[in-house]
């Protein structure tokens, strides 16, 4: 729903939120062309603070160091 509301694909809303802060990056897979150009448009943009309440909400960050586990 928030990838739509921003006209971003899920992928590319989920890298958007990943890497706001200037201290995180991500390295997303990219089997084929068109997926690496999909992954590049998840950056450039500003996802919507309320968006980024929703995912921080359903999928809350650990309380303690610990791996994060691959998408």
């Amino acid at each position: 729903e928030a990838a739509a509301r921003v006209g971003r694909t899920p992928r590319q809303l989920v890298l958007n939120f990943l890497t706001r802060s200037a201290s995180v990056f991500t390295i997303p897979k990219a089997a084929n062309p068109d997926h690496v150009r999909e992954n590049s448009e998840g950056c450039g943009w500003e996802l919507p603070v309320d968006d980024a309440r929703l995912i921080d909400r359903a999928f809350p960050a650990p309380s303690q160091q610990a791996p994060l586990g691959m998408l």
